[in-house]
């Protein structure tokens, strides 16, 4: 339940803060929209849509305050009337014309920038008779037998470089040019490590190297190669990172994680997986325990060594763990069961959950760290511990709830959390609504049992009851 999507913009195209976090979320549900086949949804696209309506409600929030700080100089500007232009104005150009990435970041270019470059760090460590069989496949029948490819074969999903450059101009964006494969993927005062220079490239391999849209490595047989380049490039080279702490919004955007290199789990895992989908290497995920830890392998071939099955984890700089001990550490039974590939709107729904927790610890005031964060649940509710919160935090904090709607509309779970977390804000009238909406009959039209609602049954009907007795009194109160 969405309760507060906005109204589409008048205009054609988005032409201010305001506008540009409407389009973004219009865009968010086209691009997530339910007839769409799951495997058709672009998660770089659609990660970029999210940060997009995260900087835009930033800088709107921004740009309001500062205006109201800044009333009392239009009074005191003595220069108004004889430059025309006032000294809060200056100010909030300045506020307006910040620096939210370079233009590869939004046009998805450093991605493809990251996977030539590990295209180019894989062709380095191959011999040139490895370089020849790839470069003519009819000469090598065991290509014929399949493999995985870590070519550049076709993106399903090209992205869209004009897509976000009308909202990106409505939000006064000073972007930076195009970078190269070979550019520093971190500004200069990142720490050193961080700066590390791509490995020179093998002589002549220019010819190998191959483009988006196909070249040398189609039928490559050796995933397990293909993902040490993946990182050395990514964890060696540009120093990507898991984040330093929890509760940093910035986390879960991947414009952000592709300027700052650091990223929460659900981030870096699509960070990983659209690399590796550039290179032809499609990768799977799954999200272990809500979505804190992720693992990868690739779909067309698992990654086998010494008798043994090993998937990745990106958050810990792409080391590999062997399946059975994944299996056994989440507890997900046997190795053959265990491990099943997440839909793509599930990736999608752990990555706006790392966005909604940063946002709620932000505004309760509580740590951020899982395990002590004040939760988001009935109990928190019913025992009144948490008042009406007010400011961007909170306001946010429901933004991703409703993306993650979108995502998952049947969940029960989702919907819950939108109830509370528009509860904890103060919207009574859309809480009660939404809790109406997750108490009523499934689709079979049956009623859910005290069970299979929730586990603190009394403490939500407590709640419901406070809903209605708030709303009643408001009725009366609008009424006299």
């Amino acid at each position: 339940m969405c309760s507060k999507l906005p109204k589409k913009y008048k205009s054609g195209k988005p032409g201010n803060a305001e506008e540009v976090v409407i389009w973004a979320r219009q865009q968010f549900e086209a691009h997530t929209a339910p007839e769409r086949l799951d495997d058709d949804i672009n998660l770089a696209k659609v990660c970029m849509l999210v940060a997009l309506e995260e900087e835009a409600a930033h800088e709107q929030d921004i740009l309001e305050q500062s205006k109201e700080s800044l009333t009392w100089l239009e009074v005191l500007d003595k220069d108004v009337q004889a430059t025309g232009t006032s000294r809060a104005e200056e100010v909030l150009c300045q506020v307006a014309n910040n620096q939210l990435g370079s233009a590869s970041t939004w046009s998805l270019g450093r991605l493809d920038a990251l996977a030539e470059e590990v295209r180019t760090v894989f062709l380095n460590s191959c011999s040139a008779e490895d370089i020849r069989r790839w470069s003519h496949p009819g000469a090598d029948p065991e290509r014929d037998a399949g493999g995985t490819d870590i070519s550049g074969t076709a993106d399903p999903n090209p992205p869209d470089d004009d897509l976000l450059s009308d909202p990106l101009k409505a939000l006064g964006m000073h972007i930076q040019g195009r970078v190269s494969s070979g550019s520093p993927t971190f500004p200069a005062g990142q720490p050193k490590e961080q700066l590390l220079q791509k490995p020179q490239r093998h002589t002549g391999s220019e010819r190998f190297t191959s483009s988006r849209t196909g070249g040398i490595l189609d039928g490559h047989q050796y995933p397990i190669q293909g993902v040490t380049a993946l990182n050395s490039v990514l964890f060696d080279m540009h120093g990507y990172r898991r984040m330093e702490r929890h509760g940093d919004p910035r986390d879960s955007q991947l414009s952000s994680v592709l300027e700052r290199g650091r990223g929460s789990p659900a981030a870096l895992t699509i960070l990983y997986m659209e690399v590796c989908q550039r290179l032809g290497l499609p990768m799977a995920a799954q999200p272990l325990e809500n979505g804190k830890h992720f693992v990868l392998w690739p779909r067309a071939h698992r990654l086998r060594a010494a008798g043994k099955e090993f998937v990745v984890d990106a958050n810990s700089e792409g080391s590999l763990f062997a399946v059975d001990e994944i299996c056994e550490l989440f507890d997900l039974g046997s190795a053959s069961m265990g491990l099943q590939p997440a839909p793509r709107r599930h990736i999608l729904a752990a990555l706006l959950a790392a966005l909604r927790d940063a946002y709620w610890a932000q505004a309760v005031g509580c740590c951020p760290e899982p395990a002590l964060m004040t939760p988001i649940s009935v109990a928190t509710a019913a025992a009144g511990r948490v008042g009406p919160l007010k400011g961007l935090a909170i306001q946010r904090a429901i933004a991703a709830s409703e993306r993650r709607m979108l995502l998952l509309p049947d969940d029960k779970e989702v919907q819950l959390e939108l109830a509370l977390l528009l509860y904890f804000s103060g919207s009574y009238a859309d809480a009660h609504m939404a809790l109406d909406w997750y108490l009523e009959a499934d689709s079979d039209g049956e009623v859910p049992g005290r069970e299979d609602v929730c586990e603190d049954w009394g403490d939500l009907q407590l709640l419901r009851q406070k809903l209605q007795l708030v709303l009643t009194e408001y009725d009366w109160w609008n009424a006299q």
